[in-house]
């Protein structure tokens, strides 16, 4: 979860925030559940 998170935190750090770190969340943008 952590690598997941950090690559993802490096690529779209906006996106990140919103999704708290999710993978499924991560793909359907900024619409968290």
């Amino acid at each position: 979860m952590e690598q997941i998170c950090d690559e993802t935190d490096d690529t779209r750090p906006e996106e990140r925030q919103p999704i708290a770190g999710t993978s499924s969340d991560l793909h359907s943008g900024e619409h968290p559940q």
